[in-house]
This record gives structure tokens, sequence and C-alpha cells, in this order.
């Protein structure tokens, strides 16, 4: 199983030609950028701080952004635990796209897209907080 979710990881950087982030101790050598405890990776002018999180795995990170803590390696199980829709949504819709289809590839169901992004859900009037 564990093949699949990094194949996926992979398919995903290929399709959005973006890079990956992993941690320092991890064996994949495929990968953009290492990362350790307390690292800062910046996404699109957005600083976000490594936290390293061994757990399941040795090589296991979360990232932190204010508030907010991003983790990756349970999405999957969230997603069978849960019985809502998951929406995947990016600034224009294209990369968020590409994330559901390798989702669904990865045996995720009820994943969907936010059509156009942020970008069109700002220009129809939807609220964010």
């Amino acid at each position: 199983m564990r093949r699949c979710w990094v194949f996926s990881i992979f398919t995903l950087r290929d399709r959005t030609k973006c890079i990956t982030v992993m941690g320092k101790q991890s064996g994949v050598d495929v990968v953009s950028m290492r990362v350790t405890e307390g690292d800062t990776v910046d996404v699109e002018g957005m600083a976000l701080d490594a936290i390293y999180t061994p757990g399941h795995t040795d090589d296991s990170y979360c990232f932190l952004f204010g508030d907010q803590v991003f983790t990756g390696g349970m999405l999957h199980e969230l997603a069978k635990a849960s019985d809502k829709r998951m929406i995947f949504y990016c600034a224009f819709g294209e990369r968020s796209a590409m994330a559901v289809h390798a989702a669904r590839d990865g045996g995720m169901g009820s994943i969907c897209n936010l059509t156009g992004g942020i970008d069109a859900w700002k220009k129809a009037g939807g609220q964010l907080e």
C-alpha cells in the first residue's frame, strides 16, 4: 500500500510540474527538496515551518502555517473514515483537478475539485474566511 501512495505523489508531481519536499530521513531518491525540523519552506509567498512528526514512519513531517497544521499521511485515512465529500482547491483549479485525478487513482472516492479554483469562487461572490 505504501508503494501506491508514493507512486501517487510522484504522479501528481509529474503532472503538476511541482517540487517534492520530504524529510532528510526519507530513503526516496527522487526528491526536489529535503527538510529538517525548523526549516521553512516558501510556497508562493507563504512560509511553512517544517515540524518533524515521526510515527508510522520515521520520515514524517507536518507543516505549520500560522495556527494551521498541514499533514499528508492522514488524508487517505480521513477520506476512508468520513462519509463527507472532500474538496480540493487551488488558485485556478488546474492543480487541484490533477490532484483529484491522482487521489481517485489511489482509491479515494468522494473527492471533487473547485472548478476554476479560488479565483472563480471569488469572482462568483463566494465568501472566504
